[in-house]
């Protein structure tokens, strides 16, 4: 269930939830329901009231809410009190990180009424998210690299390989995602060398790619880039080599993972380079 202005998803504030539709989140949750077997409905509306009915009604034959009350949620007693009293599990989702945004932002009225809260997520935490769910090994170690690719591959194909811009890489364009890497091969896919760039070397600065666009024609040919190193050469795709920094600005809050480890949600990062921190004996 969305408040107030989620239909202007889109174009509303960019810079702050990002470019895709409220239709783009429909679709992404319709998919990761049917997948799971559960029956879901999508509501909106810019009135208070009409959330208090829709609670009220669609709320008592169904198992829990999820709602984004979009600004309500900082001023509404009476939206908290029709969740409260629905006597369902409510989750309260907002796009934007509420808490690094305007204090009057920060009182979540409606938040009380739930069991839990997301804020600050996007539309883009799933892939890293869902490797954190395997859990580690005995040992201590995290689920392979070819798992993490698997799971990206299936977040793809859940959004029928479709990412449109949603960063900005500074001085060199808008893309879907972006890789940096000092030294190749990146990573493995099992024992198969993910290349990436294979002119990126440690004892150099930074490299990276950044496809500025994924649609269904363009992925076969970005895989095969990607796993031969030959990225930089695709002109769909942003590229630089030997770089001493790169910033990254998101859209909206975007997962940053470094070496399988999940850092969080950023709007922006800071790469660089630390040349001649060490020397590679060969």
């Amino acid at each position: 269930m969305n408040g107030p202005n989620l239909g202007t998803l889109g174009r509303r504030e960019p810079e702050v939830y990002g470019h895709r539709t409220l239709a783009d989140l429909e679709t992404l949750l319709a998919d990761r329901a049917r997948g799971l077997g559960i029956e879901l409905l999508c509501l909106q509306s810019n009135h208070e009231g009409q959330l208090i009915d829709w609670i009220e009604k669609e709320g008592a034959q169904s198992d829990c809410i999820i709602i984004n009350p979009g600004a309500l949620s900082h001023s509404s007693l009476a939206l908290a009190d029709a969740l409260r009293g629905s006597g369902k599990p409510v989750v309260e989702v907002h796009i934007s990180n509420v808490f690094t945004r305007e204090p009057e932002r920060h009182r979540m009225v409606t938040a009380a009424a739930a069991k839990a809260l997301i804020s600050g997520l996007g539309f883009e935490g799933e892939a890293v998210r869902r490797i954190d769910t395997r859990g580690r090994t005995a040992d201590g170690r995290r689920a392979s690299n070819l798992v993490f690719a698997l799971t990206i591959a299936r977040t793809l194909t859940e959004r029928r390989l479709r990412m449109r811009p949603q960063l900005e890489v500074e001085g060199h364009g808008r893309a879907a995602f972006v890789f940096v890497a000092n030294g190749h091969p990146y990573t493995f896919a099992g024992p198969v060398p993910f290349t990436l760039m294979r002119e990126a070397e440690f004892e150099r600065g930074l490299d990276f790619v950044a496809p500025r666009e994924v649609r269904p024609h363009n992925v076969p040919r970005l895989l095969v880039h990607m796993f031969r190193g030959t990225a930089a050469n695709d002109p769909t795709v942003l590229a630089g080599h030997d770089l001493d920094g790169l910033v990254v600005r998101c859209d909206h809050p975007l997962p940053l993972q470094a070496d399988g480890e999940d850092l969080g949600d950023v709007t922006e990062a800071t790469f660089a380079a630390e040349r001649d921190a060490l020397t590679v004996l060969v």
